[in-house]
């Protein structure tokens, strides 16, 4: 009787409630001969009644789970779930150890700076094989892009790959022309580099072919730009271009276009020209100057910078 009150004691039950009861929050184990406490008690265990009170004891937990892993799993160990509904927000899968994942797989990584699945997060690419996603080529620096410039043959076919933002352009590569807008260098001409070019307040305002000067300059584009970066990276390159404080690119070209301005107003002009008479033809688009080498050589007429006696700004033509 001592031992058998001893074990009494050790397991939460009384000498008054040794044998088939025990006191509340304890069961008897499966074969009735101990008291365990409730949610402790091993896989097969007989389920403790509903007591009088209607409190449910009929349980049968293998294991009794709490705080962030609140799921008892077939193999009997605390997990956070067992089946994606148990997941949501920045982790809604559930990986094999019962923990709530970002991802399992490559493809659910759907963001082109985060397309490889490591460890359940979603991190930087290291291979093209991880960027999975349509129009997703290659992987560069730890982004999925379409295409880069090495690689616009294949993904692009015959036209160039942006250098900005790494997509396939609608352009053939080698076909810009001089002083005409451009995403890469591989589509300016022979001789030509796609150059960063700024307003005449020295903001930046798109990138343009522009000849390579070591290949020789002519006019209008005698003006020597230097220090500047190719759209594709090129550096220390010098370029024969224009007076950026005074012109466009636009705007020469349809001074050599010989684009006319009808009602006279600078409006009718591309970008940055003015309306004047130019030579002896009147409402032709021109643009500012500060010397004759800035406008077209002979033999057109009339391309001599200055004001045209008008005492306004000088311009090519006046």
């Amino acid at each position: 009787m001592r031992c058998l009150l001893v074990l009494c004691l050790a397991v939460g039950c009384t000498t008054e409630n040794v044998g088939p009861t025990c006191a509340d929050g304890f069961r008897l184990n499966a074969a009735g001969d101990e008291c365990v406490p409730v949610g402790d008690g091993a896989v097969g265990d007989a389920p403790l009644d509903v007591g009088a009170d209607g409190a449910d004891g009929a349980t049968g937990d293998a294991c009794a789970c709490t705080g962030d892993r609140p799921i008892c799993a077939p193999d009997e160990s605390c997990v956070e779930c067992t089946t994606e509904a148990d997941c949501e927000g920045e982790t809604p899968m559930c990986d094999a150890g019962g923990t709530c994942v970002a991802c399992l797989n490559d493809t659910d990584c759907p963001d082109a700076d985060a397309a490889q699945c490591l460890d359940g997060a979603c991190v930087a690419c290291n291979d093209a094989e991880q960027c999975t996603e349509a129009g997703q080529n290659v992987c560069e620096a730890g982004v999925c892009f379409e295409c880069t410039e090495t690689t616009a043959f294949e993904h692009c076919g015959n036209n160039s790959c942006d250098a900005v933002d790494n997509t396939c352009t609608g352009t053939m590569r080698t076909t810009v022309e001089n002083c005409l807008p451009c995403r890469s260098d591989a589509e300016c001409v022979a001789d030509h580099a796609c150059v960063p070019m700024n307003d005449s307040a020295g903001a930046p305002r798109g990138s343009f072919c522009l000849r390579d000067a070591s290949a020789g300059c002519n006019q209008p584009f005698g003006i020597t730009i230097s220090g500047r970066a190719t759209l594709s990276g090129q550096d220390g390159l010098e370029f024969c271009g224009i007076n950026e404080e005074l012109a466009t690119c636009e705007a020469v070209l349809g001074l050599l276009d010989t684009v006319e301005c009808p009602g006279g107003e600078n409006t009718e002009c591309p970008e940055g020209g003015l309306c004047r008479r130019v030579g002896s033809l009147n409402n032709r688009c021109t643009y500012g100057c500060t010397g004759s080498a800035q406008c077209d050589r002979p033999p057109n007429p009339g391309r001599t910078c200055g004001d045209g006696g008008t005492g306004d700004v000088d311009y090519c033509g006046g």
